[in-house]
């Protein structure tokens, strides 16, 4: 669920960039890809500490 929204919002920001600005599109979604699994570890963690 999580990539397929991932996907559609870097397509359409893709979409929205030009050709020069891709390499900063890749790193944003790598970026937010390693924040978003910190996240998760982080909630997954607090979880079972409960």
């Amino acid at each position: 669920m999580a990539q397929t929204y991932l996907t559609s919002v870097t397509g359409y920001l893709g979409s929205q960039f030009q050709e020069k600005n891709l390499v900063f599109l890749l790193q944003f979604s790598h970026h937010f890809n390693v924040v978003h699994m910190y996240m998760f570890k982080f909630t997954a963690q607090t979880m079972l500490e409960r």
